[in-house]
């Protein structure tokens, strides 16, 4: 699925560069997106915080390590 229409950016190009832990405004650059319409942008920012908070929910489900 597109993210950004204008410049035919995929969804998977935009995880990809997420999964390379580059992060925001940097995705942007990178990316080229947001200077023609700004959809993507306003989306980009709702799948951000999602995929920011899954993360965080995944890191404290791992068992923490305790010293005996």
């Amino acid at each position: 699925m597109y993210f950004c229409i204008c410049k035919k950016v995929t969804e998977a190009e935009v995880k990809n560069l997420s999964a390379q832990g580059t992060a925001g405004e940097e995705k942007i650059k990178r990316l080229g997106v947001g200077n023609d319409c700004g959809m993507c942008v306003l989306s980009g920012q709702g799948c951000s915080n999602k995929q920011e908070s899954s993360r965080q929910k995944n890191n404290s489900k791992s068992p923490s390590k305790t010293q005996t």
